[in-house]
């Protein structure tokens, strides 16, 4: 936590920053937060010259400010930074697991085969978990990530699906099949 000494620096600094017609904007500012910050009250002051000073002491004729609450985030846990588990239960269950690319039945008119197959997994994939891609029921490896492009894929209809897999290689969830199309041109068309 920042001491008086230390605030009032950063206060100084801002206020430098700022132009004047903008300074007691960003001194107001820089005073509401940090007050908000350190738990300090504040305080409104009007000089002698009519000027408008704001401070964290009471000084006699001084209006204490209402500062409001600042809105905070607490960011979700990340389990990939939770400790590695024996029991693969302790995990939640995947709420969502499916192919978003391609989508079911779609055609694809590319010459060099390229298809680009993408999954959606919520919450994201857990510590120790893997997923695996199929075309055509053929592995094509595992990984952590969630999408693959392929080249050269021969004409015709294909199938895509993933899997989600623990360390010890046991299925934990699995996609439905998407059923895709690869059209290539040839001379007679």
């Amino acid at each position: 936590m920042p001491n008086t000494r230390e605030m009032i620096v950063v206060v100084a600094i801002f206020a430098c920053l700022a132009t004047f017609r903008d300074m007691r904007i960003t001194l107001l500012m820089v005073l509401l937060v940090m007050a908000q910050v350190s738990g300090a009250q504040v305080y409104k002051i009007i000089n002698a010259d009519g000027t408008i000073s704001y401070s964290d002491r009471a000084q006699e004729g001084a209006e204490e400010v209402s500062v409001p609450t600042l809105q905070t985030y607490e960011a979700p846990t990340n389990l990939d930074s939770a400790p590695a588990s024996e029991d693969a239960h302790e995990y939640p269950e995947y709420t969502l697991f499916e192919v978003v690319k391609p989508k079911h039945n779609e055609t694809f008119r590319d010459n060099g085969g390229y298809v680009a197959i993408q999954l959606s997994v919520r919450p994201g994939l857990f510590r120790e978990h893997e997923i695996s891609i199929f075309v055509d029921g053929k592995d094509l490896g595992s990984s952590r990530g969630s999408s693959i492009s392929l080249q050269n894929v021969d004409r015709g209809s294909h199938t895509v699906h993933g899997v989600i897999s623990d360390k010890n290689g046991k299925e934990v969830e699995r996609t439905s099949r998407v059923t895709f199309h690869l059209h290539k041109s040839t001379v007679n068309n």
